[in-house]
């Protein structure tokens, strides 16, 4: 954590965690409205796993689901679901640069969270 710049720090948190909540705030009233929807948050392997040095990445992604779960429980029976998706790793310049090891099932295994409440 020693190594983290503050302003990387507020900006991974601001994408990753404010980002999905303004996004939520925004289309809530509107599937309120048409009696229902569904919501598809983006977590990430940084959720269920800590890495040195990505402590906002890590710390944001895992935010992600929980504020996915109280969604959830908030939402229930109002016809919304919420559940958090993680895709895995793309393999992009910036990963093989930041992530510490590019082998492993890490790279390879998709993890899907599914929410309390009434996931679809």
């Amino acid at each position: 954590m020693q190594v983290n710049d503050i302003a990387d720090w507020v900006n991974t948190v601001n994408v990753n965690l404010t980002g999905a909540f303004l996004v939520c705030r925004a289309v809530i009233p509107v599937m309120l409205g048409q009696s229902g929807g569904k919501i598809i948050n983006l977590s990430g392997a940084g959720a269920a796993n800590a890495w040195s040095n990505m402590s906002a990445y890590c710390a944001s992604k895992a935010a992600v689901v929980r504020l996915t779960e109280v969604l959830a429980q908030e939402l229930d029976g109002q016809g919304i679901t919420v559940n958090a998706l993680g895709p895995g790793s793309v393999h992009t310049r910036r990963d093989r640069s930041t992530v510490p090891s590019t082998k492993g099932p890490y790279w390879n295994r998709p993890r899907m969270t599914p929410a309390r409440g009434n996931p679809a």
